[in-house]
């Protein structure tokens, strides 16, 4: 009896074998007889109908197979954008990162910085925090601040790239962000009475955020905190600066 056991076991786990492995070998015969210009054209014709999960196992039996050539390159590129598109962003930063690594002067390196910094942006909202009663300062500005730098690479690297346009708009955007995250937390000194914490980071947004919307705010913040520890010098040159660069905020503040 026990050996009757032990024999329906051993055929249970040879069938189970077999399964595996056919259906592994299915998944190789897929792509087992096609040129590398035949996997990357497998693999646009499934980014063209959106079925982008389905792309990126395409693009990935590319690289598989083919490491290395004119094919290979393009299939990586077209792989960061169904990454994106699949909600994937953490996988386009790591694929983006990859490819820089590996092909520093590669030809059309401007659109891999421009895909990182979309990825990172993307990641900047979440779908959760689309659905949230609050300002997008208030979330942590890591995926921004990245993103604002891949950006200003991009910019600094390839200033004619015809992604570069695009950019500018975001970083504008990103920078908004990144300018009221740091407002917020002046205010929050600000409140807490922390005078000089709340003077300090307005001061680092006057500085490095200076054509932002947050800037004539944390002036007043610096002049009001100024005045309370007493320090009339440093009060009446924020008030100089707000009025003489934001005289309209002013009026009206």
């Amino acid at each position: 009896m026990k050996s009757l056991k032990l024999l329906f076991k051993f055929n249970l786990l040879a069938i189970c074998f077999v399964v595996i492995c056919l259906c592994g070998c299915s998944k190789e015969d897929k792509y087992k007889d096609l040129s590398a210009k035949e996997i990357y054209d497998r693999g646009t014709e499934s980014a063209r109908k959106k079925n982008y999960s389905q792309a990126v196992k395409d693009f990935d039996a590319l690289e598989a197979r083919y490491p290395y050539g004119e094919y290979t390159d393009r299939g990586q590129l077209a792989l960061m954008a169904a990454y994106i598109n699949d909600d994937n962003n953490s996988a386009a930063i790591a694929t983006a990162d990859r490819f820089i690594r590996m092909h520093p002067r590669y030809k059309h390196l401007d659109y891999v910085y421009y895909t990182k910094g979309v990825a990172n942006f993307n990641d900047n909202f979440t779908a959760a925090f689309r659905v949230l009663p609050l300002g997008r300062y208030k979330r942590d500005p890591t995926f921004a601040q990245q993103g604002f730098d891949d950006f200003k690479t991009l910019l600094e690297k390839y200033p004619d790239s015809q992604y570069a346009p695009d950019a500018r708009k975001r970083m504008i955007f990103m920078r908004e962000q990144l300018a009221n995250h740091e407002l917020d937390i002046a205010k929050y000194y600000e409140a807490q009475g922390a005078d000089l914490a709340a003077a300090n980071r307005a001061g680092y947004i006057v500085n490095n955020f200076p054509r932002t919307t947050a800037a004539p705010k944390a002036l007043l913040i610096m002049y009001k905190a100024y005045n309370k520890m007493s320090m009339k010098q440093e009060a009446n040159e924020a008030m100089w600066m707000l009025e003489q660069n934001f005289p309209d905020y002013h009026k009206t503040n």
